[in-house]
């Protein structure tokens, strides 16, 4: 295998390829989504460059951080209270979908492990994470038409 450094054909940017097949910076993963606000969709935006970058641990914190924002922006959340609050706030505001609870545990978890161990992310994580943070957004923006409501049942 040799290195290699390619043009995007989306971008125009170049693209560097290791020995071992690494590639730098790797693909945008997840997609552009309509309706979010901004600090959402900035929080959002630096999640899926880190995994980009391979910042797999710090893409693990920042989506524990944008729960929080949600819950501040659509479930009526205060700023300062604690990540499982934020998590009720928007649970009894039917913000999350059916059989999220789990995933939402999961990020707690990996947040808490990260931020408090002496343990990084990985691509795994990373993406999982991205998937979840995604299908949320789309639910609560885009379905809802960037007006943040929830649909009703």
């Amino acid at each position: 295998a040799n290195t290699r450094i390619y043009i995007c054909t989306n971008c125009g940017c170049p693209t560097f390829f290791n020995q071992q097949g690494g590639q730098y910076p790797g693909p945008m993963l997840g997609r552009d989504l309509k309706g979010l606000p901004e600090d959402v969709e900035n929080v959002y935006k630096e999640i899926r460059e880190d995994i980009k970058n391979q910042c797999f641990t710090s893409a693990l914190l920042l989506g524990r951080k944008l729960i929080m924002h949600i819950a501040v922006d659509v479930a009526k959340a205060r700023e300062g209270e604690s990540f499982v609050s934020y998590i009720e706030h928007l649970e009894k505001s039917n913000y999350i979908p059916p059989n999220a609870n789990k995933l939402l545990e999961y990020l707690r978890r990996l947040g808490n492990e990260k931020n408090h161990e002496i343990k990084l992310g990985n691509s795994g994580e990373a993406s999982r994470i991205l998937s979840f943070i995604e299908a949320l957004l789309y639910f609560i923006y885009e379905l809802g038409e960037g007006t943040g409501d929830a649909p009703t049942s």
